[in-house]
């Protein structure tokens, strides 16, 4: 699944290029920023026990979860740092709460002086 991500992010990079004259894309080396990301169909959540397990992987991974959230994971990012910690960082599609329609006026001061 990382690969064919990398290869979307691959196709965009030169579309931008060819499209609406983007510089060319650059290379960018492995050791670089090293980060693989998943698409829904790339892992599997389960809300119950708050495991997360990536495609190809026999056991769930054991995360220190900083958050937790209700909504349904879309994709998620697995990132390395210098020091050798993982982070994942996950998209989640919620439903948005309609605000109720109010008849009052509503004024905000952005602290721009007036000339």
């Amino acid at each position: 699944m990382p690969l064919k991500q990398a290869l979307k992010h691959l196709n965009k990079g030169f579309q931008s290029f060819f499209k609406s004259g983007f510089g060319y894309p650059k290379f960018k080396s492995k050791h670089h920023y090293q980060s693989a990301s998943y698409m829904s169909n790339g892992f599997k959540w389960d809300a119950d026990k708050q495991s997360l397990l990536l495609a190809k992987m026999k056991q769930p991974l054991k995360i220190k979860w900083s958050r937790y959230f209700t909504g349904k994971p879309s994709s998620l990012t697995v990132s390395k740092t210098k020091s050798g910690k993982y982070f994942v960082s996950i998209l989640v599609k919620e439903a948005i709460k309609q605000l109720p329609i109010i008849n009052k006026t509503v004024g905000v001061d952005v602290g721009k002086a007036s000339p």
